[in-house]
């Protein structure tokens, strides 16, 4: 449920603003965009697990296909990075040969196109590096003010100040410095909050109960000698999903294995 979640959201965000919005349909309603951002994460995910339940043969290689395409387009993605001569042309060139030899050289040796051989990877590769350094030689560099542009943001530090997590050290520095310096909050005021957090989102009347979350570092001066069981609510519960998990891994072993 997680990953289909994070695929439609992506599939759908990549397809829209990428593609549609830029060039098929620009200018139109968010309303607009958000319908079909929907509807084509959703097809596009659909597609995915169509190919997972009926095309896949060996789980392990279709993995690794995937790393594969993934590396193909790493090559024009890192290559742009190292070296700025690198251009469009030359990415696109990369991406198509690589596919192309990979492809090919399994179709010539009679195995499934979602094979995987390391050799067949290496050859790819090798294409694919060769083609986006000719390529890119051979055709009109990106423009300066482009690529001045890209590597500025590139270099740009995420934080404005340059100054990286020295803020955050410096409150929780703060913080702990000033608490011990200053007087304690008053006692009443401390009961009245941890009572608060600790009790149940039930009315039953179990607002002595401490939780064990809360109180994980104090776990004695909370159970205040009444032992494991002044956490058996949040033990059972822990119990219970625990046993859950495992169910559902020995049901999907047995699944496969069957």
């Amino acid at each position: 449920m997680s990953a289909c979640s994070a695929y439609m959201i992506g599939a759908g965000a990549l397809f829209t603003e990428g593609l549609y919005r830029r060039r098929l349909a620009p200018d139109r309603p968010d309303r607009h965009y958000l319908r079909v951002g929907r509807i084509s994460g959703f097809a596009i995910t659909m597609l995915g697990v169509l190919y997972a339940v009926f095309l896949i043969n060996r789980v392990l290689y279709t993995f690794l296909l995937t790393e594969t395409l993934a590396t193909f387009v790493g090559i024009s993605v890192l290559g742009g990075v190292v070296w700025r001569r690198a251009n469009r042309w030359g990415a696109l060139a990369s991406l198509l040969g690589a596919l192309a030899t990979n492809f090919l050289l399994y179709s010539l040796t009679g195995r499934r196109l979602d094979d995987w051989d390391a050799n067949v990877f290496l050859a790819a590769l090798i294409v694919g590096i060769v083609a986006l350094v000719a390529v890119s030689l051979l055709t009109d560099p990106e423009p300066a003010e482009r690529l001045a542009s890209f590597f500025d943001r590139l270099e740009t530090p995420s934080d404005a100040t340059g100054a990286g997590d020295r803020p955050l050290i410096v409150g929780i520095v703060a913080l702990v410095a000033v608490s011990l310096l200053t007087d304690p909050e008053p006692a009443e005021r401390l009961a009245s909050f941890f009572d608060r957090l600790e009790t149940p989102s039930d009315a039953t009347g179990g607002g002595d109960r401490p939780l064990l979350l809360v109180n994980v570092l104090r776990l004695r001066r909370a159970a205040a000698g009444r032992g494991w069981r002044t956490f058996r609510e949040d033990l059972g519960g822990l119990a219970v999903g625990g046993l859950l998990v495992i169910a559902l891994v020995a049901a999907t072993a047995l699944w496969l294995k069957g």
